[in-house]
């Protein structure tokens, strides 16, 4: 379903495999979420406080930071993507 509702980004079909095969957590919609910044964002790990921001920019991953979540822009390769998260779940 991830790889289906986000198909735009450019390797969701691969994040959305690598996260079923790692046994990952899925993303939640960003939408639906009462996020700390006015940043968008289009998927989260609320857990993880880890976002995919659409054309994330230094300022953007900075303003993140500060609010303590970790951004990467939603077009990120896969293995970039899945490298934060595993950071943010050390035991994976």
């Amino acid at each position: 379903r991830l790889a289906r509702d986000f198909s735009d980004a450019a390797d969701m079909l691969a994040l959305a495999e690598a996260l079923r095969a790692g046994q990952l957590p899925a993303p939640v919609d960003a939408g639906s979420l009462d996020l700390p910044v006015e940043l968008e964002a289009l998927l989260a790990w609320p857990a993880q406080r880890l976002v995919l921001a659409p054309g994330a920019t230094e300022a953007d991953v900075a303003s993140w930071a500060a609010a303590g979540w970790t951004a990467i822009d939603y077009d990120a390769p896969a293995e970039t993507i899945l490298t934060a998260l595993r950071q943010a779940n050390p035991e994976r």
